[in-house]
């Protein structure tokens, strides 16, 4: 398992003991699971990225934190993380905040798998006024079956002062109800 600086993962405990040596205790701590059968998962699936997590990249953006501030060129800001997901309906959500007053006229978000050549949506960002706060974007789809690499992918345009705090991918309510 590897836990870095950017990993949203905190661990209570460890043991760590070389092999064929017993551990000191004589009973180990038992875990059980209760399980209903013929009952359908009220559990959606959801990956939550922050914007400079390690699966996250940017070719005009710099990081600050934990979030990707565009530097004013043209080009994707934000891009991954290239997830495996099965075969449903998604919501992808981009927060964030508008920097500057002008609006975000030729900036997009899209989603993608097969590293980008397999366009599945693409929609304009939304948030337009200044100092907006929170959703910049948002874009349900569907993928038809399991795709290995999806992606979301945030472009922007000369001059725009944008920032990008998190990425997220949820499984929606409509595929659950079919």
């Amino acid at each position: 398992m590897l836990v870095s600086d950017f990993s949203d993962l905190r661990i209570g405990m460890v043991e760590l003991r070389k092999e064929g040596h017993s551990t000191r205790t004589a009973a180990l701590p038992r875990a059980t699971a209760q399980t209903r059968q013929h009952q359908q998962s009220p559990i959606a699936l959801a990956h939550r990225y922050w914007a400079t997590h390690p699966r996250m990249k940017s070719i005009v953006g710099y990081p600050v934190g934990r979030s990707i501030y565009a530097t004013g060129e043209e080009g994707l800001l934000l891009f991954g993380p290239y997830l495996g997901l099965p075969k449903g309906h998604y919501v992808a959500t981009v927060y964030g905040a508008t920097l500057k007053s002008e609006g975000l006229n030729d900036c997009w978000m899209d989603v993608s798998w097969n590293r980008g050549n397999n366009l599945v949506v693409r929609r304009a960002i939304y948030a337009a006024t200044a100092d907006a706060v929170g959703e910049l974007g948002r874009v349900a789809f569907e993928l038809q079956a399991y795709a290995e690499d999806v992606e979301v992918r945030v472009y922007v345009a000369t001059g725009i002062a944008i920032r990008v705090d998190e990425i997220a991918i949820k499984e929606s309510k409509e595929s659950k109800d079919r």
